[in-house]
């Protein structure tokens, strides 16, 4: 009798557990949605990814590149429109890489050129183009202690000008004033140059200094 109680209480536990363990409907629903999301999130990631990839491609802008020896001995004329002047310039210059900086454009003055190439207009100070010289120069504020190296007589557009080369404090680079009056106006032009390497184009002969050299012999006055 006691081996056939045992037997039933073994029997009556085995099922109790069997009966626990068996998913119920609902069990089923849960595991299937969690299995479901659990293969398809990685797909989902992989395509964002390859989308967000196509994108950063497509947006990508090539670099450009110039042939540099086609620029070689091309000028442009620049004018301004204020003052009836103008100056040749290299053409490579208004290609992207060098316009921002190099390029010529008008001022209230007259012309910035090159890094630091400027041609600027002034009244005339007293009788003569060298009683305005000095007192152009007695005038000028300068960052630093003025040292005249050499001064110089020339010719502009068939004008007589003066060449004045200086140095800031004992050993800046030398800098230049070029001045000049043209017979039918009242004004001075001056030429000034400060140096500088930002606009040198060495592969194909052009530096600061040519490029202001080229100014003077190209620079035309409107009548």
């Amino acid at each position: 009798m006691k081996t056939k109680v045992l037997i039933l209480v073994l029997l009556s536990t085995l099922l109790s557990s069997c009966v626990q363990a068996t998913p119920t409907q609902e069990d089923e629903v849960v595991k299937i949605a969690t299995e479901k999301i659990i293969t398809e999130e990685p797909v989902s990631q992989l395509i964002t990814t390859e989308e967000s990839v196509a994108t950063e491609e497509s947006t990508k802008v090539p670099t450009p590149t110039l042939d540099l020896l086609s620029f070689e001995g091309s000028w442009e004329r620049f004018s301004d429109h204020i003052y009836g002047i103008s100056i040749e310039y290299p053409s490579i210059y208004d290609e992207e890489l060098y316009k921002d900086v190099c390029a010529p454009f008008e001022t209230r003055d007259g012309i910035h050129f090159g890094e630091n190439g400027q041609i600027f207009i002034r009244q005339k100070m007293g009788k003569s183009l060298d009683d305005h010289i000095l007192s152009f120069l007695a005038n000028l504020r300068l960052d630093g202690y003025f040292r005249l190296e050499a001064q110089d007589s020339l010719q502009i557009n068939g004008q007589p000008a003066r060449s004045i080369k200086y140095r800031l404090d004992d050993f800046g680079e030398i800098r230049e004033f070029i001045f000049f009056a043209a017979a039918e106006h009242d004004v001075i032009y001056t030429f000034s140059f400060e140096g500088g390497t930002m606009c040198d184009v060495p592969e194909i002969g052009i530096s600061e200094q040519t490029v202001f050299e080229h100014s003077l012999e190209s620079f035309y006055l409107e009548k």
